[in-house]
């Protein structure tokens, strides 16, 4: 189920209580799918938005704020304020059907992924400058647009930007030969299949590997991805996150 609109009419008080302002999209339909409402396109769509926003939070810097439920897709059948509810409305209920099941391993394996990798749970404010000790002189965040270069304040700006990448810089500590993988998150906002080229810095020799598509029902076994040099065109489905780890040197 995916909701425009609140839907408090069991709290008692004609739907009057809480927020009007729901940033949200029911892609289409209110409520619960029928055969008829295009099911078989928009239950798919539906659950990649899940995995999108889901994404984006997780891969955010700070702690991740996951409410209760949204691992598993609850929806409180659309009510915002269910604070008041003791009943199916705010309960979670863990007998999962398969997608929710696919879900929870997603969220699972995207929360390993922050754990494993330093540039996804940084604890500084971003500079997007190089970090003490890097050689390699990389900003450790930075902005590019679907060419593969760096986002232009006009580009930043344009709400129709809708397709871009953004780069975490690995952590280089100073005892360390060798810096942690660097993180790139390539976002199509777009309602098409489109392609984007992957960040192209001086002449750089890097390679990227796929870690994570959010085209994805379930995570996939990564290991026999190509390596991707960088401005390599590379291909997402619409509404889609894909994240890619940058390949050591000598891989």
């Amino acid at each position: 189920m995916a909701y425009d609109h609140k839907h408090n009419e069991a709290n008692g008080e004609e739907s009057r209580d809480g927020t009007n302002d729901n940033r949200s999209w029911n892609h289409g339909v209110e409520g619960s799918l029928r055969e008829e409402d295009m099911w078989h396109v928009i239950a798919p769509m539906r659950r990649r938005s899940i995995r999108n926003l889901l994404a984006t939070l997780i891969f955010s810097a700070g702690v991740p704020m996951l409410t209760a439920g949204d691992e598993i897709g609850r929806t409180q059948n659309g009510n915002n304020n269910a604070y008041c509810q003791d009943s199916p409305i705010s309960w979670t209920n863990w007998d999962l059907s398969e997608w929710r099941t696919d879900l929870l391993k997603s969220i699972k394996y995207l929360l390993e992924l922050r754990s494993s990798l330093p540039a996804l749970h940084v604890d500084e404010f971003f500079t997007g400058k190089p970090l003490p000790h890097d050689e390699d002189h990389q900003p450790d965040l930075a902005w590019y647009n679907s060419t593969g270069t760096r986002l232009s304040v006009d580009e930043w700006n344009n709400p129709g930007t809708r397709v871009f990448s953004m780069f975490r810089r690995g952590r280089v500590p100073e005892a360390k030969e060798t810096s942690d993988p660097h993180v790139l998150l390539v976002f199509n906002g777009t309602l098409n299949t489109t392609s984007a080229h992957l960040p192209v810095r001086d002449n750089s020799t890097r390679t990227w590997k796929l870690a994570w598509d959010s085209e994805w029902d379930v995570p996939q076994d990564t290991s026999n991805e190509p390596l991707l040099d960088a401005g390599a065109e590379i291909e997402l489905e619409a509404l889609s996150v894909q994240v890619y780890l940058a390949a050591p040197p000598n891989e």
